[in-house]
C-alpha cells in the first residue's frame, strides 16, 4: 500500500472505493496492519502518474471493532436503508450467503462536508450482498 508514493510497510489495502466529487474525488479505503483494520478517508490531491493513483492526503481514520471472522467492513454498496446505495456510507457486516442484504452490525458515513468519518444508526442503513444469486 502506497500514500503519496510512499510505501507503508505492513499494511495491506483489504477493499476501496472512489467518492467521485465535483471536484474534489475522495476515497474511502479498508486497511489491515498489525495492530488491526481501520478505514482510511482520503482526498485526491493532483493527478494520477502512469498506473499510480493519485497522491492522496487521509483526512479521517476510523479503528474498526474487534470482530469476529464471519463479519468484515463493506465498503461499497451501502445506503439509507430503501433508498439505494450511497458512496460515501460503509458498514460492518454479517457475512450471509442466503440473503439479498447483509445485516448490519455497525454503520458510518464518511462526510464530504465536514471530512470526516461520523458513526450513523445502523438500522437506518442497508448493504447489499453482491454475491446473492450468483
Amino acid at each position: 500500500m502506497t500514500i503519496d508514493g510512499r510505501a507503508l510497510p505492513g499494511v495491506t489495502q483489504l477493499s476501496g472505493a472512489l467518492i467521485v466529487g465535483d471536484p474534489p474525488n475522495f476515497v474511502l479505503d479498508a486497511v489491515r496492519d498489525a495492530a488491526g483494520e481501520m478505514v482510511w478517508f482520503g482526498l485526491f490531491e493532483g493527478e494520477r502518474s502512469g498506473d499510480d493513483p493519485p497522491p492522496t492526503r487521509i483526512l479521517d481514520t476510523l479503528d474498526v471493532p474487534a470482530h469476529p471472522g464471519d463479519q468484515h467492513v463493506q465498503i461499497t454498496e451501502c445506503g439509507p436503508r430503501g433508498k439505494g446505495t450511497a458512496p460515501e456510507f460503509f458498514a460492518l457486516v454479517q457475512g450471509v450467503r442466503n440473503a439479498p442484504t447483509h445485516p448490519v452490525i455497525q454503520a458510518w458515513r464518511a462526510d464530504r462536508t465536514t471530512r470526516k468519518i461520523k458513526a450513523v444508526p445502523a438500522d437506518q442503513i442497508e448493504c447489499q450482498n453482491a454475491g446473492y444469486g450468483s
